[in-house]
């Protein structure tokens, strides 16, 4: 029995392998023939815009059109010679573009003459443009904003005396003009200094480094209240510390006029 199913598989492996050379034959005879056929016809002129298609929505004055060409010794577009890589034969071009449709030609030239071209339209949404120019401008300027916000400004620890429990300073801040964020950048940064972590009482005066001069002249003189009541325009800051009770304080007009209060942790 085992024999004779032996015999019965020849015939069918026979057969498989005849199959498979006739298949074999054919993709080779198919190949074969297809270059042939290439050899025979030759290849036509021809052009292709690849970058973008038809009827486009673009907001970008400046378009770069890119493309496949073949058999042609140079290519235009809109009349003007693009730039070619022969050995990809790709063709590239800067173009500019004006508001609404634009009709964009693309021609393959042979031996001065367009033997092929392809023709699309693009629209340039120039409200689209100013849009997006807003947005980016927008984008930006609150992108510097934040990074401002979150600069530290220098400043200068004067005239500093011993309380009880602690001691009171003057701040100059060297701005030309002391925001509400640099008076807190200070403090945050005063505040960090291992110095002030065990002081349970602290009083600090912020003002412009600008002012100094002035501030330090008046000082000098008297130092009673009717002097501080000379600089008082010119503070921009207060902090006050009892210990664990904190308030920071930024005046945009001095001390007499709004305060406005300030996170301090």
């Amino acid at each position: 029995m085992l024999m004779k199913m032996k015999k019965e598989e020849k015939p069918l492996l026979k057969r498989i392998k005849k199959y498979l050379f006739i298949g074999c034959g054919i993709v080779a005879g198919l190949f074969l023939t297809i270059i042939i056929i290439a050899m025979i016809i030759p290849e036509k002129p021809s052009v292709q815009i690849k970058s973008i298609k038809n009827d486009a929505v673009i907001t970008d004055e400046s378009l770069e059109i890119k493309g496949k060409y073949a058999v042609v010794d140079s290519v235009k577009v809109n009349s003007e010679d693009a730039g070619l890589n022969k050995s990809k034969r790709e063709f590239s071009k800067f173009i500019k573009l004006t508001p609404g449709d634009n009709i964009i030609k693309v021609e393959g030239i042979k031996e001065g003459k367009s033997e092929a071209s392809q023709e699309i339209k693009v629209y340039f949404d120039l409200e689209g443009k100013l849009y997006q120019e807003k947005l980016e401008a927008e984008k930006k300027a609150d992108e510097d904003e934040l990074k401002e916000r979150g600069r530290m400004p220098n400043y200068e620890v004067v005239r500093k005396e011993n309380i009880d429990n602690g001691f009171s300073a003057i701040i100059y801040i060297d701005e030309n003009e002391v925001r509400d964020y640099s008076v807190s950048n200070a403090i945050k940064d005063f505040r960090s200094k291992d110095e002030n972590k065990k002081t349970k009482v602290i009083s600090l005066l912020i003002f412009s480094k600008n002012d100094k001069s002035e501030i330090e002249a008046t000082l000098e003189k008297d130092s009673d209240k009717s002097t501080l009541q000379k600089v008082s325009d010119k503070g921009r800051g207060d902090y006050e510390k009892n210990d664990k009770d904190e308030s920071l304080f930024y005046f945009p007009a001095g001390f007499q006029g709004e305060k406005l209060a300030l996170e301090v942790k």
